[in-house]
């Protein structure tokens, strides 16, 4: 429900900010993204969906501070066992900007640091979770469209790496690797 609520409020914050073209110091953003996942073998032989809500704030032209929630599922065996998998992870991520003076075009990197929840729900033995530390590496592009450059759609692939210490199967490090494409709204005015 909270999170739920969370992406309401996030959803409803486009309409009451005033939003100006331009990426660039004292800016905010706000976004999201969907996607595929190819889940780390260990956690499901299946891959899967990814759903991404994202804000940040432009500390420089180029270099941002980003907040990111992560959900990623999938139905498949776990082993020898057939799961629903989930993750939920949340980062905080640094974001580096390049402007190669093509217009709207912002390609960028992204590193974060956070936590990520796995569950396994095994359809008839049972259910496991655990919460350990996560990391993420990402690639991607904003492609701003618009009179005012308010909107951009954002394209991204990226690698999270996590651990966990109690779930029960062989491997406690996984890795997943996404590609996911959505959109963002620039907040605030022009630089």
């Amino acid at each position: 429900m909270k999170r739920l609520l969370i992406v309401a409020a996030i959803a409803a914050l486009p309409a009451v900010t005033p939003a100006l073209a331009g990426i660039g110091r004292h800016n905010g953003e706000i976004g999201f993204d969907f996607g595929y996942a190819d889940f780390d073998r260990d956690l499901s032989d299946a891959n899967g969906a990814r759903v991404t809500i994202r804000g940040g704030y432009h500390v420089s032209d180029w270099f941002q501070i980003e907040g990111e929630d992560v959900g990623m599922a999938t139905s498949g065996s776990t082993g020898a066992l057939n799961a629903d998998t989930t993750i939920g992870a949340f980062f905080v991520n640094g974001v580096f900007n390049f402007h190669p003076g093509r217009g709207g075009v912002v390609p960028y990197v992204l590193g974060g640091v956070g936590l990520a929840t796995v569950r396994l729900d095994f359809n008839l033995s049972g259910k496991a979770d655990d919460t350990g530390g996560a990391s993420q590496f990402a690639a991607g592009c904003r492609f701003f469209f618009g009179s005012h450059g308010r909107a951009a759609v954002r394209l991204e692939a990226s690698v999270m790496h996590h651990k966990t210490s109690n779930l029960v199967i062989a491997s406690q490090t996984f890795t997943e690797k996404s590609l996911t494409a959505g959109f963002t709204w620039r907040l605030g005015g022009r630089s």
